[in-house]
């Protein structure tokens, strides 16, 4: 009646693809919010050329140009989780993991004073 429900364990390598997946949905967000930047950044350089404030368009042009640095340097950073995110996710790589594991959990085990 009253038992206790067993509660499932999360493992260290289901813990680091979870980790993995939630900084790989901020950049995803981040991507977003730079896409935005860029559009306004455009719209604002095009209206400034068209009110004849060439200085303006200039600058919204040059913060365009950073802002499309920085996409390119979430892209890269979004491509290097996911690949992180499917090397975990591989066979091979559970079995070294789980390995790894083990041999800290052994070590520890045998470092701990009695």
């Amino acid at each position: 009646m009253g038992g206790k429900q067993s509660v499932p364990k999360i493992s260290s390598q289901d813990r680091a693809i979870v980790d993995l997946k939630i900084q790989r949905d901020e950049v995803k967000r981040y991507r977003k919010r730079i896409q935005i930047v860029l559009d306004r950044e455009q719209a604002i350089a095009k209206e400034a050329l068209a009110n004849g404030n060439k200085r303006v368009a200039l600058l919204a042009l040059r913060k365009r140009k950073y802002q499309e640095s920085m996409l390119q340097k979430t892209d890269g950073q979004l491509e290097t989780l996911e690949g992180w995110s499917h090397l975990l996710n591989s066979p091979w790589s559970k079995r070294i993991f789980s390995l790894a594991c083990n041999k800290e959990t052994k070590s520890s085990k045998l470092s701990m004073p009695k």
